[in-house]
């Protein structure tokens, strides 16, 4: 009877760990996706102004 409740113990500390460890990754993934997304935010305002300054020159 007291051997059962320490397996469990460590099955849940376990699951605890594992559930960190997916979290930490898909914390990661988030960080690279608001990378991805900065940079592409920067590149279209670079293009943007770009368009606007070759605009203002034609006219």
């Amino acid at each position: 009877m007291a051997t059962k409740p320490k397996p469990r113990a460590n099955g849940q500390q376990e699951s605890l760990i594992s559930n960190l460890n997916h979290k930490r990754e898909n914390l990661k993934h988030t960080s690279i996706l608001r990378g991805n997304l900065l940079k592409i935010s920067i590149i279209f305002l670079l293009c943007a102004s770009l368009f606007n300054v070759i605009m203002m020159l034609k006219r």
